[in-house]
Order: structure tokens, then sequence, then C-alpha cells
């Protein structure tokens, strides 16, 4: 499908024929640049399917011979990952959990070494003790978010 003329204000195809999906498909075919990744809505009534432009990005290997990504694997970006900029594309980085040591005594105890008086009729022993516990927990320091599916444009 071929871009024709502007008439009154439409733009027409070189068929004579004018769709709001010949338009998407056409735009879509050249406005965004090939090797993009976006989000698409795609549990959302009414999306409709994507084009051949576009691959979900699940890690597979691209068999498609109009697209300079044949045979290569699509990133797998939908995998309960976030995407984060970067000056190079492809790095993976990050941890599903973390944890913090902290060097604890755990048991503590001192024997007095001297008595002090106390009003005169006797002395009072100071004798005391310290002890110190610590438990593993485990927290979700995932932010707030809605979930889309990512996209790849592949030609």
């Amino acid at each position: 499908m071929a871009f024709g003329k502007w008439t009154n204000g439409v733009l027409g195809f070189a068929d004579g024929q004018n769709s709001v999906s010949d338009i998407n498909t056409s735009l879509g075919a050249v406005c965004v640049p090939i090797g993009c990744v976006i989000g698409w809505a795609k549990s959302i009534t009414g999306t409709p399917a994507l084009s051949s432009y576009w691959v979900e990005c699940n890690g597979q290997t691209l068999s498609d011979a109009e697209s300079p990504f044949n045979g290569q694997v699509i990133p797998n970006l939908n995998a309960n990952l976030f995407l984060r900029g970067n000056t190079t594309s492809g790095g993976t980085g990050g941890n599903l959990t973390h944890t913090h040591t902290t060097n604890l005594s755990t048991n503590t105890s001192t024997s007095p070494t001297s008595a002090y008086p106390y009003g005169g009729l006797g002395q009072v022993v100071v004798d005391h003790s310290h002890y110190n516990t610590s438990t593993s927990v485990s927290a979700n320091n995932t932010p707030t978010y809605t979930n889309v599916v990512w996209i790849f444009r592949i030609k």
C-alpha cells in the first residue's frame, strides 16, 4: 500500500481506499525506528493484534527474512523485568533479593569488679548482661506498577 495525495483534507492511498487500519499500518511502519521497544496494552478489550512489523519480547529466535534481526534472539523483557536506560543496550543487572549483614555479639556478661556502699549498712553489687538476637525477614522492594507487554519493532 502506498501513500497517494491529500484530497479535501483526507490522505488518500494509491488504491483509492482509506481506512483507519490502513493509516495505522502505514504510519506504524515508518514512525517508530526499527529496534525500538515499547509497552503494549495487549489485554485491553479492543486492542488489535500486532502487525508483522512487531513481535513480543519473549526471548524467541526471530524467523523473518525481511527483518535485519532474522536469526537473532529477541530480548526476553516480559519476564518480570524493569527496563533501565544506559549508553548501550542488552546488558542486565540487579538481584531478586538482598541481605543485610550485621555482626552482633550474642551474649555479653560482666562480673562486678567493685562494690558500691549504699546507706552505710551494706553494699550493692552491680551485675548485668546484654543479649542480642537477629532475625532474617524478607521484604518486597518493588515499586507500584502497571503491567504491559513489551514489544520490539523488527522491520
